[in-house]
């Protein structure tokens, strides 16, 4: 199965790749704010409005790597809550990411279980079909015939001779 689904999984790994690049960019272009500088750290940096709309923040989005990091926790829907958008533009941005990452999760669940329940109906069949000796007919010949029950007949006289000498032990097989 894991075989079979390689094809998959290497597709769920390059949508993955495209997606971080092309949401990663977009939410670190949306969400980086402007380079100011910073009173509290004493240094330039990316500021953006605050969640209010009203107080600025030190953006979270520092570089486009981290806006991939984002994107993947995003779609795996993890969420850690580290990375979110105040804008307006990222905000729309992160419900196409979190759409899409529904998606890039939902294709190879499906395509899993497809191939798992393929398996199993395909083992269930294997071990469903008869023994090639159930249910066929076979023609012999009569000296075939008569071979075989003079076989079993002497069968039975010896089983009827093991079951004596096991009796007067009192070991009987019956």
């Amino acid at each position: 199965v894991l075989a079979k689904s390689l094809l998959y999984l290497r597709l769920l790994l390059v949508v993955l790749i495209f997606g971080a690049a092309f949401f990663g960019s977009m939410m670190y272009w949306l969400e980086k704010g402007s380079w100011q500088y910073w009173e509290e750290t004493g240094d330039f940096q990316f500021i953006r409005k605050s969640e209010n709309g009203v107080d600025q923040e030190i953006s979270p989005f520092v570089d486009i790597p981290h806006a991939f990091w984002w994107f993947m926790v995003t779609a795996t829907t993890l969420g850690y809550g580290d990375l979110y958008p105040t804008s307006q533009g990222g905000k729309f941005v992160a419900i196409l990411a979190m759409l899409t990452g529904v998606l890039v999760i939902a294709f190879p669940v499906s395509v899993f279980s497809d191939l798992w329940s393929k398996e199993i109906m395909g083992s269930q069949q294997e071990s469903d079909k008869p023994r090639e000796s159930e249910g066929e007919s076979v023609t012999m010949s009569s000296n075939d015939v008569q071979e075989l029950r003079k076989l079993i007949s002497e069968l039975e006289t010896n089983q009827q001779k093991v079951n004596d000498i096991l009796a007067k032990y009192d070991l009987s097989t019956n």
